[in-house]
């Protein structure tokens, strides 16, 4: 999954989890520059894997939201602890 779409996604998701910031399927298509319908089929893999959840919003049907879950988080915090640990990067 790494160096696909799906991880600049992730990425992405992690950076606005922490802002507060939130992304639309839109969003996550541009930020990871993959068209459209490769950004859906790989956030329906990272949905299947229950690292990212969709939501409708609340005032608009077109917009879909895609937020981290627990267990996303929890993997990109994993693997970045373990690059640490093995000093592949540094603080």
């Amino acid at each position: 999954m790494f160096g696909e779409p799906a991880w600049d996604m992730l990425l992405t998701l992690y950076v606005g989890s922490r802002s507060g910031a939130r992304q639309t399927v839109s969003n996550l298509s541009r930020s990871s520059g993959s068209s459209p319908t490769t950004a859906l089929r790989w956030i329906d893999y990272l949905e299947g894997q229950a690292f990212v959840a969709r939501r409708a919003s609340p005032t608009d049907r077109r917009i879909t939201y895609v937020d981290l879950t627990d267990a996303g988080r929890n993997a990109v915090e994993d693997y970045f602890a373990k690059l640490l640990a093995e000093g592949v990067i540094s603080t």
